[in-house]
């Protein structure tokens, strides 16, 4: 199940729509940026989802129609960024999730604000 629009904010959200077996799995972000024009706040969900491949040990692609997109790697390494504002696509190798999950995946909220 991908998650739409400002759903990568939220590490509840990303946590309840991973599946319990994780074996190839990359979540998916997206969004419809154009009513945010130029400015940056485009940015804010790509730095989440940075956090949320992370959190989950899988592969995140935030994809939307024309804001930034991103693809990231399980450790929050970013693989593949193009610059925003311009076309562009990603066409990168990703590697598969792992079997298992991490702890915010497996009990899900263990913050308060969360």
């Amino acid at each position: 199940m991908p998650l739409i629009c400002y759903e990568t904010l939220f590490p509840a959200l990303a946590a309840r729509a991973m599946p319990r077996q994780r074996n190839g799995t990359v979540l998916v972000g997206l969004s419809n940026d154009a009513r945010f024009g130029s400015t940056c706040q485009p940015l804010q969900p790509v730095s989440a989802s940075i956090l949320r491949a992370v959190e989950n040990r899988v592969p995140f692609v935030h994809v939307p129609n024309n804001g930034p997109s991103v693809a990231v790697l399980p450790n929050g390494r970013v693989l593949a960024r193009p610059r925003h504002r311009f076309p562009g696509t990603i066409d990168r190798n990703c590697p598969i999730a792992p079997p298992d999950g991490v702890e915010k995946t497996r009990s899900g909220n263990l913050c308060q604000w969360d």
